[in-house]
């Protein structure tokens, strides 16, 4: 498992925990927290309802309400805490500062819109939220914006996982 969540351990714990745990995973995974990553988390949610376990409509709007409160809280880290000591921050690493700049463009260059469309760019999709704090963009607009890129992020995946797990139990 090298640290990381695998599909197996996340399965095991949404059959025992079921949304409650999957709100956990995204609201945590929206804060860009370690070794969650949204390849594992959104799948395996999905693998978890093609058995029939939830409401796939009622997981999504779980996965959303998580999301924007994951990054609602990035947000306000960013808002509160300022850029100087974010750019401190992502000095520690090449990747890391490279991940911070390209965020920091793409919303600078796109407003509104980069908002909703660094949703899909991986790694700057979740970091993205700690950028728009540190640069104020509108808290209403932010969140509109990237409900809509999560919205359609979250799907996406879920579905997959959730193709995916059906083609697993025609299988057995």
């Amino acid at each position: 498992m090298n640290g990381a969540l695998d599909i197996e351990l996340v399965l095991t714990y949404l059959e025992h925990y079921g949304l409650y745990f999957f709100f956990l995973l995204v609201f945590l995974e929206y804060l860009k927290f370690p070794l969650l990553p949204a390849g594992i988390v959104l799948p395996s949610a999905g693998i978890f309802l093609s058995q029939g376990n939830e409401s796939f409509i009622g997981a999504v709007m779980v996965s959303l309400v998580a999301g924007i409160f994951g990054s609602l809280t990035a947000y306000s880290i960013g808002y509160f805490i300022g850029n100087p000591s974010i750019e401190k921050i992502a000095s520690k690493s090449n990747a890391l500062k490279k991940v911070m700049d390209t965020a920091y463009d793409y919303i600078d260059k796109h407003g509104n819109r980069g908002l909703l469309f660094i949703r899909f760019v991986p790694i700057a999709r979740t970091l993205s939220s700690l950028v728009a704090g540190t640069m104020h963009v509108k808290m209403m607009s932010f969140v509109f914006y990237s409900a809509i890129g999560i919205f359609i992020w979250n799907i996406i995946y879920m579905y997959l996982g959730y193709m995916f797990g059906g083609l697993i139990l025609q299988r057995s």
